[in-house]
Order: C-alpha cells, then sequence, then structure tokens
C-alpha cells in the first residue's frame, strides 16, 4: 500500500511528467510490491492505471485526463487504510512485547521458586546436620562417662563410722551384718 500511495502522490504533484504516469509489471520491485499483493493491481487499475503493450513490454499507464479526480480519492482511501494499517501493526506490535514480558515475568517467577527451593533444601540440610552433629556429641559425651553401676548399693544410716569412731567399709560378697559382726570382734 506504501508503494502504491507514494507512485500516486507522485503523480499528484507531477501530473505533466510521464515516468510517473506508468509502470512495467515486468519490474521485480514492482511485481513484489504492486502486482503480487492481492487486490493492489485490481486498485491501480481502479485509480485509472490501463494496461498497454509499447515495443512487446507490458505496462500500466495513468489517463490523467480522465481519471486525475479518481487519483485523487482513491490517494485520500489509502492514506486511511495505511493509517489503520499502521494502528493495527502498533496494536500488534504492543501485543507482542506484552507477550514477551508475560514470558519472561513467568520465567523469572520459576526461577526465583527454583532458588527460593534450593535456599529451603540448604536451610533444612543445614538443621538436619546440626541436628546430626548434636546427636553425635551427646553420644560422645555418654560413652566418655564411665558406666553406671549395676550393683544396688545399700545405705547405711548414720555417718559411716563404728562406735570405736573406726570408718565402717563393706567388702563385696559380704553383707552388711556380717560386716558388724566382724567389727565387734574388734572390741
Amino acid at each position: 500500500m506504501a508503494i502504491t500511495l507514494s507512485h500516486v502522490q507522485n503523480i499528484l504533484e507531477h501530473p505533466d511528467e510521464p515516468k510517473y504516469q506508468r509502470f512495467k509489471p515486468t519490474n521485480p520491485n514492482i511485481k513484489r510490491l504492486l502486482v503480487d499483493p492481492k487486490g493492489s493491481l485490481e486498485f491501480a487499475r481502479a485509480l485509472g492505471f490501463n494496461p498497454e503493450v509499447e515495443k512487446f513490454q507490458p505496462l500500466y499507464v495513468f489517463n490523467a485526463k480522465r481519471h486525475m479526480q479518481d487519483l485523487r480519492i482513491g490517494a485520500e482511501i489509502l492514506k486511511e487504510a495505511l493509517e489503520r494499517e499502521l494502528t493495527k501493526e502498533e496494536v500488534e506490535e504492543r501485543r507482542k512485547k506484552e507477550e514477551k514480558a508475560i514470558a519472561a515475568a513467568q520465567v523469572e517467577k520459576i526461577k526465583q521458586a527454583f532458588l527460593d527451593d534450593r535456599k529451603s533444601r540448604t536451610l533444612q540440610e543445614r538443621r538436619e546436620r546440626e541436628v546430626r552433629e548434636a546427636r553425635a556429641q551427646v553420644a560422645a559425651r555418654r560413652s566418655s562417662l564411665p558406666p553406671a553401676s549395676t550393683a544396688l548399693s545399700r545405705q547405711m544410716p548414720g555417718s559411716g563410722h563404728t562406735l570405736n569412731g573406726g570408718p565402717v567399709t563393706i567388702d563385696e560378697g559380704q553383707n552388711a551384718d556380717d560386716a558388724d559382726d566382724d567389727d565387734d570382734d574388734d572390741d
């Protein structure tokens, strides 16, 4: 559309120059931009470009005497259509940018969730390691303490001295009554 509009504006600005009033449909750029797009060649025909052949070359020639008013109207239509198309392209471009921003935000959110998971796992592993170390220290302390006596020790009432002031000793394998008898023999 932009090529058609620029071609039409050239004719309107220079109505007496014949180079602007014709185009070759065999030119690769003209073919790609003006002939191949759907409906553009029909629009050029409606503006007043008629097919002709000169020296075995196909041309589209504008008849300025009969179609100048059609050309002005067509130029205005092209301007409006081009503005709408540009607006659509801007909206589409904005939508694509928003989609990219949303996708980037989702990627960042996933990345942050992954990092948070790694942090929580690291904290959990640290806590578990500290608990294991504390249990190992408690077990080491218990193993370094002498084992508690399994034999029942009988406590004797009193200060543990005999009447004559000597200390009372109990040999293992003897019971307390026998020990008292031994002390009595000394008297």
